[in-house]
């Protein structure tokens, strides 16, 4: 946590942006809470040789979201939208090599959503729960979210490998090893920008 000061001389901590973007061409400033249009307030900082630094202009966190009432909450979902859901359909057993499934259902979002999953091959000494943010703007289908939670999720060296097709995250143990721990748990937030 850094306390900078934004483009418009007002402070703010640095795990929040001080900006957001909405759709239609503008600027949400969470401060005040008022709209600039983009067009206009990029001419602005040029004219006046400003930019935004790097973390000034971005997406609220969840946590942001459920404590302040800003226009972030009147976003409206697209049409034909549902939640997404996240649940294990393969349980690993304690056979060697045997594989895990997380499926990815439903959607595309219309609210945030976090998935955290909790993971852990016999060879870790501790679980990591990585949390994948899915923005319900993107409208993102079960596929796709899966695809980005196994590049993820695919960066632990304990696992052979973490892959996706249609929907289906496989988790492929050490060689030799068992999958300890698969879990999955889904939460929603109000969604961002109108």
């Amino acid at each position: 946590m850094t306390i900078e000061v934004d483009v418009l001389g007002h402070r703010y901590d640095n795990d929040e942006p001080a900006f957001t973007e909405l759709r239609g061409g503008w600027y949400w400033h969470l401060k005040t809470n008022r709209c600039y249009e983009k067009v206009s307030f990029d001419a602005w900082m040029a004219s006046e040789t400003l930019s935004f630094a790097v973390g000034e202009l971005g997406i609220p966190s969840l946590a942001y979201m459920r404590t302040h009432e800003t226009i972030l909450w009147s976003f409206e979902p697209p049409e034909s939208s549902a939640p997404l859901t996240a649940t294990v359909t393969k349980v690993p057993s304690a056979t060697p090599d045997d594989t895990g499934e997380i499926t990815i259902a439903d959607g595309p979002a219309d609210a945030y959503t976090s998935i955290i999953i909790t993971q852990q091959d016999s060879t870790s000494t501790v679980a990591s729960k990585p949390e994948t943010i899915v923005d319900p703007r993107n409208a993102e289908t079960p596929t796709e979210v899966a695809v980005l939670i196994a590049a993820h999720l695919g960066n632990d060296s304990n696992f052979t490998s973490v892959t996706s097709a249609l929907g289906v995250i496989t988790f492929t143990p050490s060689s030799g090893g068992t999958i300890d721990v698969l879990s999955v748990v889904v939460n929603y937030a109000p969604v961002v920008g109108p």
